[in-house]
C-alpha cells in the first residue's frame, strides 16, 4: 500500500510526463486505481529526485525498490548520482543535462548500481523535468524497464 505523499508526488509526476508527452504514464485501461497501479504493480520503474546541487529521490515504485534494492526509507534518503557506478556518472550527468535544456529525453540504456554495488541494466528509458517551461522546475523524473521489451 502507497502513503498518501507517495500518492500525491506520483500524480504531480504522472502530469508532468502526461503536459511532454501528451499522454499519462502506461497504465492498463481495466485498472481501477491507476496510481496503486504505477507505485505498487507497474512493470517498470518510476522514480524522481529534487533540485539542489546533490539532488535526493524522493519518489519510488516498487519496481524501483526491486531494482535498487534499497528499502523506501533508504531510497528516498539516496542521492540519485548514486544511482549509477563512479564510471557510468559523466554519461548519467549528459543526460540529465539534456533534459534539463530539452524537457525530456527518450530511449535511454545504460548500467545502474544497486545497493550492493551489483550493476544491472536499465531499458527503454526515459526522463523528464519536473516543471519544464514554467517558473517552478521542482526536480527531474525517470522510467526505465529492468528487462528488454519487445
Amino acid at each position: 500500500m502507497a502513503l498518501s505523499n507517495d500518492i500525491e508526488n506520483l500524480k504531480k509526476i504522472d502530469q508532468c510526463y502526461k503536459q511532454l508527452t501528451g499522454q499519462g504514464l502506461f497504465c492498463p485501461e481495466e485498472v481501477e486505481d491507476r496510481y496503486q497501479w504505477l507505485h505498487n504493480e507497474a512493470p517498470y520503474s518510476i522514480l524522481a529526485h529534487g533540485r539542489g546541487p546533490d539532488p535526493v529521490f524522493f519518489y519510488a515504485n516498487q519496481c524501483t525498490l526491486n531494482c535498487f534494492k534499497y528499502s523506501p526509507e533508504e531510497m528516498v534518503q539516496l542521492p540519485s548520482r548514486l544511482s549509477a557506478g563512479p564510471m557510468d556518472r559523466a554519461e548519467r550527468q549528459v543526460l540529465l543535462d539534456t533534459v534539463t535544456r530539452d524537457g525530456i529525453a527518450k530511449n535511454y540504456q545504460g548500467p545502474r548500481v544497486d545497493k550492493f554495488g551489483e550493476t544491472f541494466i536499465i531499458y527503454d528509458g526515459e526522463v523528464w523535468q519536473l516543471g519544464f517551461n514554467t517558473d517552478d522546475v521542482w526536480g527531474q523524473a525517470a522510467l526505465f524497464w529492468p528487462f528488454p521489451r519487445q
